[in-house]
């Protein structure tokens, strides 16, 4: 028996096809074929079939030469394969009596053919995707959703867009954002697939046409130390906050809403900018600022370092890098409190101080608070009077002489006054010595060596120019040569004797 080939086509169009109690037709153009029906909704597509509720699927055959029958019933997925037998015709004699008969025509087996049809049960809405899925958006922006579908297929025809905010429903997979206000929208899409299994996608936006707006919160001082600045932005979507500058003349940037510069120098084009999450971009108004880290330098003018019983005059300057603030200038002394002075472009003060050895500080200020401290400044200061001068008188030539009642008590030739005093302060300068109160000789001893009689008036002088009460004392010098007369007379008798009588003077 020889086998032959047959070509088996499918009457419908291949392609998805929506079916209720449909009957497909697989025939053999020259015996015939078998008919396939199934009872309920599904979608072919090929050889496949895409139910979403079960299906009664039954199959006869037609032709003479074509046996295939059976049913079955199915409610998942499930691989239906069907076998169809064909037959051939084989002519045989038959012999009708002894003498005579006829050919007579029989179907005899001549192949088989097995076809597997795959049953899908598809209970899934499509897969949606939306071309957007930014937080934020801006303005003028379309929204727009796709869909895929592997077994049924998408039925374009069901799409819908719809906004609960709006109160608005479309048959459409788009949703345009125009002449919208600025708010929190939710756009739903939903769309079937061709078994009508639907699936539904919603996604937030939140609407933004409007670029931030930063100002200042806290602005820095003309002149600082450390220049702290802190932005204030308004924008509730923001995303990013940045700041820029220029330090002598060399552009800084840094990001976050508060800067802390600290680096010397002059700063100019300060600003803020900031970023919502559509892009938009805002920026603050553009500042300038000086952040001063060095403080002033103090130089003290030559002033009196000697012991003074009078008033001293301190005076200084001062420079800055930047900008001095001449209203700070103060002093203090031997660590006292700090004395503020009137607001002036230098330092000057007159000092008029008690006795003792004073220590004197002057300082300055800068804008930026930096503080200057002057050197020491020592005024010795010594307003007591010495004592009063003890005096003692020598002689090489007579010895000792004493001083009774303010005179001498001999006669001398070489008088030497020596005086002693005490002071406590600044300590004894020297000595001043006259005769006539009027013309006056210093040093620390007096000599007379001249004949006459002389009143010597002394007082002591110490460090500051502060004189002691006066000392007087009578003195007598005498330094002539005594000179000596005689006179002679003769006795009664020539050669008897001389009496001579000797005066002596001086």
């Amino acid at each position: 028996m020889n086998k032959k080939k047959f070509v088996l086509a499918l009457i419908l169009t291949l392609g998805f096809s929506l079916l209720f109690s449909e009957t497909y037709t697989i025939s053999n153009s020259k015996r015939g074929g078998i008919y396939l029906t199934v009872n309920s909704t599904a979608i072919k597509s090929g050889s496949t079939f895409y139910f979403k509720n079960p299906v009664n699927v039954s199959w006869s055959s037609y032709g003479s030469q074509v046996s295939a029958s059976g049913s079955s019933y199915i409610s998942s997925d499930y691989n239906l394969t069907i076998t169809v037998n064909y037959y051939r015709t084989e002519t045989k004699w038959v012999w009708d009596g002894p003498l005579w008969g006829h050919n007579q025509d029989y179907d005899v087996y001549d192949s088989s053919e097995t076809h597997t049809f795959l049953f899908r049960q598809d209970t899934q809405g499509p897969s949606i995707s939306i071309n957007n899925t930014a937080a934020c958006i801006g303005a003028n922006v379309e929204i727009s959703a796709s869909a895929s579908d592997g077994q049924s297929g998408v039925n374009p025809g069901s799409w819908n867009v719809s906004c609960s905010q709006l109160g608005m429903s479309s048959s459409s997979n788009s949703f345009n954002f125009n002449n919208r206000p600025d708010g929190t929208y939710t756009v739903s899409f939903s769309v079937s697939d061709n078994l009508g299994n639907r699936n539904t996608v919603s996604r937030t936006y939140i609407l933004d046409q409007t670029a931030p707006k930063v100002s200042y919160s806290r602005m820095p001082d003309d002149y600082s130390k450390q220049a702290i600045i802190q932005a204030n932005v308004e924008e509730s979507n923001l995303d990013t906050v940045s700041y820029s500058y220029k330090l002598n003349g060399v552009v800084g940037t840094g990001t976050g809403s508060a800067a802390s510069l600290d680096r010397e120098g002059k700063y100019t084009d300060f600003y803020f900018s900031a970023k919502d999450k559509v892009g938009y971009t805002g920026s603050s108004s553009k500042i300038s600022f000086t952040v001063d880290k060095t403080p002033p330098v103090i130089t003290v003018d030559p002033y009196t370092k000697d012991w003074t019983k009078s008033a001293v005059t301190v005076s200084a300057t001062a420079t800055d890098n930047y900008f001095l603030d001449t209203s700070k200038w103060k002093y203090s002394i031997d660590n006292g409190d700090k004395v503020e002075m009137s607001p002036s472009q230098d330092f000057n003060k007159v000092f008029d101080l008690d006795t003792g050895i004073h220590n004197i500080y002057i300082y300055v200020s800068d804008k930026a608070g930096n503080d200057a401290i002057s050197e020491k400044i020592t005024l010795k200061v010594d307003k007591v009077n010495p004592s009063t001068p003890v005096l003692t008188l020598t002689d090489p030539n007579v010895g000792g002489i004493t001083i009774v009642n303010g005179k001498a008590n001999k006669y001398g030739s070489s008088v030497t006054i020596t005086p002693k005093s005490t002071d406590e302060n600044s300590g004894i300068s020297t000595y001043k010595f006259s005769t006539d109160q009027n013309n006056w000789t210093t040093g620390s001893s007096y000599l007379l060596n001249k004949t006459g009689s002389y009143t010597v008036y002394c007082k002591a002088v110490d460090m500051a120019g502060n004189e002691s009460g006066t000392t007087t004392v009578e003195v007598y010098i005498d330094n002539s040569t005594p000179s000596i007369n005689y006179t002679t007379f003769n006795s009664d008798s020539w050669f008897s004797s001389y009496k001579i009588l000797l005066t002596a003077n001086g």
